[in-house]
């Protein structure tokens, strides 16, 4: 035999002992799990090879390819069925022999569930266990007084699971059930072994707390909640559940609405919340979390939910917010909140903050024309004037003092149809309620020539039709809503009584400036010890005649051009007034120098100061600098009011 026939039956030697070598070694299928939830392929080394060629198909399509230089291969891929094959490769990294195509089964690990609050089992029965992920190497493990017990499983399918009992003592067990790369479940107290004789009394249900407009809520450990409901909103339901310790709260929240739903979440907790939502509705739900505590609440969104879950966190709680999946069933709980109303609804958990009642406030009439009344709650943020300069039409103009935003209410009573134009040229927000309760017609024509947005909500409980037309450059400056809330609190009301329409300007009047001339006015004797609607009254019937930027009454100009002033400050008197205006502005720091000023000149004692900042202390929200130098502008004014009584 010659030296080449002799090498090509060696090499052919060689290559049918690997492919028998590889044959043997990973002809299986794939179960196993690596540390990264992958599975992986492992032969043994061959020590002639220059690296191994690994494919894997799936319906006799070739999906991975790939060469490897170790004598392993991670497989991550769906869960499914697939078929695999591995290559020697030669010096050139080119395959000299295969294996045969093996099957590949990909299995993903994920956590077991139980379903139910337990089982109860008769002493030498089996015990069967339902629930979900169920794995054929799922491991089970007892434990009764701290002593783990492994007991021997039957896997039925992914779902029910059995193992005997006659081994076992009478007696509580916590089951613990474990699928690779320690995907574990603990339920305390979940299979109770009783003798045959004697069945233990059924498992307690949670206890019912509340069930109202379709939201029911119940409490497994009542002590560690204090849960009220509050439905004094129409079409809102407000689920508070205080804490009564700083214990832990679980807390479960199962939408079945058929609509969509929005839930604002504000945590106010001592302690730790833990909050899953499950979305067994297949509309939106909406979760707005505003976490005011100093501990984190986490969200856990259930894998299982039908519809979509948004999470919507505020930007100053984002750090306290800890946002994940939850694959496990729900069983363990303090508190399940289920909803099924089509209407939103707030929680608020943690003690609830103390609520402000804006008290009722009498308006103070202003004018009353031609069946025409304007009242106004704040005259002093409106210029209001009625004009009759056509015939049959009276025009009611709103110029707002300030850049505040304003909100108008117009009720209409006139048993005829009416139109009324809104032309708004305000430099702030406005927010225009209307409720018609005439059983007629009324038309609203909108003309929004302002930079800012102009809101009309129409009242839900108006008899007669509404009719909005918008102007066409207007379009995208106007929101219409519906409005179902009483109107209580208002800057400005006008009422219609008349069969004429009127028209309504808000903002200020475009008018040709007038020459201007010095203010002859005078101040009143003894105005310090004016009230504030007294001085706010003089303030208002002050001419202002200069158009410019800043917008002052005359006495307080010394030349008007048409974009700035020069100010007459030249005496107390006028700069108190100043000082006045600039207190009652939009403008922080205009405010803040106000108060410096104050501060300083406390002689004599301002009564209508005084009652402005006590006012503004008790019932509106300001930060702790402006408080501070307005509590520090009344005490000073108190102790210079003390020095003259004496």
């Amino acid at each position: 035999m010659n030296k080449s026939n002799f090498e090509t039956k060696l090499n052919l030697i060689k290559k049918f002992s690997i492919l028998s070598l590889l044959s043997l070694i990973i002809f299986f299928s794939l179960e196993l799990f690596a540390k990264k939830d992958t599975g992986f392929i492992e032969w043994r080394a061959i020590s002639a090879a220059n690296g191994y060629r690994v494919e894997i198909k799936s319906d006799n399509k070739v999906i991975i390819e790939t060469n490897v230089t170790e004598n392993i291969y991670y497989v991550d891929l769906p869960k499914g069925k697939y078929e695999f094959r591995i290559g020697v490769l030669n010096f050139f990294k080119k395959p000299v022999v295969w294996s045969y195509w093996n099957p590949l089964r990909v299995i993903v690990s994920r956590e077991p569930l139980l379903e139910g609050e337990g089982i109860d089992v008769s002493l030498g029965d089996k015990a069967l266990l339902s629930g979900e992920n169920f794995l054929e190497n799922t491991k089970i493990n007892l434990v009764n007084e701290g002593k783990i017990i492994p007991v021997e499983s039957l896997i039925l399918n992914d779902k029910r699971i059995t193992f005997p009992t006659e081994k076992l003592k009478l007696g509580t067990y916590d089951v613990i059930l474990e699928n690779p790369n320690n995907k574990k479940t603990i339920r305390k107290k979940y299979v109770v072994i009783y003798e045959p004789s004697q069945k233990p009394a059924s498992r307690k249900p949670p206890e019912k707390v509340i069930k109202r407009n379709d939201i029911e809520i119940s409490s497994e450990s009542i002590e560690k909640a204090d849960i009220t409901v509050d439905e004094s909103v129409a079409g809102k339901t407000t689920v508070n559940i205080g804490p009564k310790s700083k214990e832990k709260l679980d807390i479960t929240l199962e939408n079945k609405s058929k609509e969509k739903v929005t839930v604002d979440i504000n945590n106010r907790a001592e302690g730790k919340v833990n909050f899953n939502v499950e979305n067994k509705s297949r509309e939106l739900i909406a979760l707005n979390v505003n976490n005011q505590s100093k501990e984190s609440i986490a969200i856990g969104i259930v894998d299982k939910s039908k519809g979509k879950v948004d999470v919507i966190v505020n930007e100053k709680s984002k750090s306290k917010v800890d946002i994940n999946n939850v694959v496990a069933n729900i069983d363990k709980f303090d508190v399940t909140i289920e909803n099924k109303a089509k209407e939103r609804f707030d929680i608020n958990i943690g003690k609830e903050p103390e609520k402000f009642i804006q008290p009722k406030r009498t308006p103070d009439k202003t004018i009353t024309k031609n069946g025409v009344t304007i009242s106004s709650d704040s005259i002093y943020r409106a210029d209001i004037n009625v004009e009759e300069n056509s015939f049959g039409k009276t025009s009611v103009n709103i110029g707002p003092n300030t850049k505040e935003d304003l909100e108008i209410n117009l009720e209409n009573r006139s048993k005829e149809n009416v139109t009324v134009d809104i032309n708004n040229r305000s430099e702030g927000k406005i927010t225009f309620n209307v409720e018609n309760k005439s059983s007629e017609n009324l038309a609203l024509n909108i003309n929004n020539a302002s930079k800012e947005k102009f809101s009309l909500g129409i009242n839900e409980k108006s008899k007669g039709k509404v009719d909005v037309k918008v102007d066409e450059k207007s379009k995208s400056k106007v929101d219409i809503n519906n409005v179902n809330t009483n109107i209580e609190t208002f800057d400005v009301t006008i009422e219609n009584q008349t069969r004429n329409n009127f028209d309504i300007h808000i903002g200020k009047k475009e008018i040709p400036p007038p020459v201007f001339k010095t203010s002859q006015e005078k101040f009143p004797k003894d105005y310090y010890k004016f009230t504030l609607k007294e001085y706010q009254n003089f303030v208002n019937n002050l001419s202002r005649s200069c158009v410019s930027n800043l917008d002052v009454p005359d006495i307080l100009i010394d030349k008007c051009h048409p974009k700035h002033v020069s100010l007459n400050l030249g005496d107390q008197d006028r700069k108190i007034l100043y000082n006045f205006i600039k207190l009652e502005s939009g403008n922080y720091i205009s405010r803040i120098s106000s108060y410096k000023f104050y501060i300083e000149n406390c002689n004599p004692s301002l009564n209508f100061v005084i009652e402005l900042l006590d006012f503004r202390i008790k019932n509106i929200t300001q930060d702790e600098n402006e408080n501070f130098y307005a509590k520090k502008t009344i005490t000073n004014f108190n102790t210079c009011k003390n020095k003259d009584e004496q």
